[in-house]
């Protein structure tokens, strides 16, 4: 048992390095695609789908079938990506 983090802690998941392994890219896809549905126009069906896919990749384990889950994850970034790269507009710095 962690004195730090003991069993009873409701902060168990902190020491936890799956569930870290796992919470982080969904958090990051999760801002990642609020930034999307914020910035407007053509970025919200990108941001849309960051956001569907990480909710949907929540219940995600490696040991069953659930491991398909983390496939729409994969596709949206894969979609955000090319968005990214193919747009037109040149990002303009302050």
């Amino acid at each position: 048992m962690n004195a730090a983090l003991p069993g009873d802690s409701p902060l168990w998941w902190l020491h936890d390095t799956d569930s870290l392994g796992r919470l982080v890219p969904v958090a990051g896809a999760l801002l990642t695609g609020v930034g999307g549905l914020r910035a407007g126009g053509s970025w919200r069906w990108s941001g849309s789908a960051l956001i569907v896919a990480a909710l949907v990749s929540l219940p995600f384990n490696a040991q069953d079938d659930r491991v398909l889950l983390s496939v729409p994850l994969g596709v949206a970034w894969l979609a955000w990506g090319i968005w990214w790269a193919m747009r037109d507009e040149v990002p303009q710095t302050a």
